[in-house]
């Protein structure tokens, strides 16, 4: 079931495979707002920006994270999602902190940190949802 952050962008997160025919955990953050949105993401540590991690028991099992870089070979500070279009980014299972067993159940938790363009305030959105 997505996640509905106020009424701008859902999150939904589910297994699948990628272009490489890998087991990834896809995440997808789509727009539903009015204006475009820009996603503040961690670039190294535990800075401000987003945070996810995986977990199999709805709590941070470590303190491995990542965060919402489209394009792993390009980690920007911020990742503009256009109004009414979908980001997503693909994490490989192999990659995933404590090595998760594609058949157990697994739950995005963390944080996600966005902008709008006509107000300048940091806005944070908690998360917590069931991988489909």
């Amino acid at each position: 079931m997505p996640c509905t952050l106020p009424a701008q962008f859902t999150v939904k997160t589910y297994k699948t495979t990628d272009q490489y025919n890998r087991k990834v955990i896809r995440i997808e953050i789509k727009n539903t707002g009015s204006q475009d949105i820009r996603i503040s993401n961690a670039i190294i540590g535990l800075e401000n920006g987003t945070l996810l991690h995986f977990s199999t028991s709805k709590k941070q099992e470590n303190n491995a994270f990542f965060s919402f870089h489209p394009n792993p070979m390009e980690q920007r500070k911020y990742t503009i999602v256009k109004k009414g279009k979908t980001e997503k980014v693909d994490v490989p299972l192999n990659e995933v902190a404590n090595y998760i067993p594609i058949d157990k159940d697994i739950y995005l938790l963390g944080h996600i940190e966005y902008f709008l363009p006509d107000d300048s305030r940091l806005q944070i959105k908690e998360i917590a949802i069931k991988v489909e």
